[in-house]
């Protein structure tokens, strides 16, 4: 795979990836000097959330004492059955959802004739490569799908 850049076929049309384009915003400086004075408090958070865990996966007990938090809280089996059960429904995935891409639909592999015509061919599409014949080898980060020149 080459990559998402333009390229041309032998026949002169132009092959692209077209992706919606999103204004940026601009940073606020209010929440720039907000995360700035936050920053020692978040990463003491985290530091004690890892504590936390820590302290939860070798000995079973919490650095916190809050009442309740121990009726809030799963234990690790019901975790693992829980986790089991979403990867058993994940293995049951339709024809449909076989495909799904790192990239969302909206960016499309098209081409530009001569006359500027611009033609989608495939949604989803990350990356492409164009072979000598006119094939067109491109993945959606998830799988790989061939386009021949005279059709799917």
């Amino acid at each position: 795979m080459r990559s998402s850049l333009p390229q041309y076929r032998a026949d002169g049309t132009l092959l692209c990836i077209r992706r919606p384009y999103t204004l940026q915003e601009r940073m606020n400086p209010l929440t720039t000097l907000k995360d700035f004075f936050m920053f020692p408090l978040r990463l003491l958070f985290v530091v004690f959330q890892f504590l936390n865990f820590l302290s939860a996966a070798f000995t079973g007990k919490q650095l916190t004492s809050s009442p309740g938090a121990d009726a809030k809280q799963m234990n690790m089996r019901q975790m693992m059955v829980w986790g089991n059960l979403v990867h058993a429904q994940q293995g049951r995935r339709g024809p449909q959802e076989e495909g799904i891409g790192l990239v969302p639909k909206s960016w499309e592999l098209c081409e530009r004739n001569a006359r500027g015509e611009l033609k989608p061919l495939a949604n989803g599409v990350l990356a492409y490569d164009v072979e000598a014949d006119g094939t067109i080898v491109y993945t959606n980060g998830n799988a790989l799908f061939l386009l021949s020149p005279d059709g799917p």
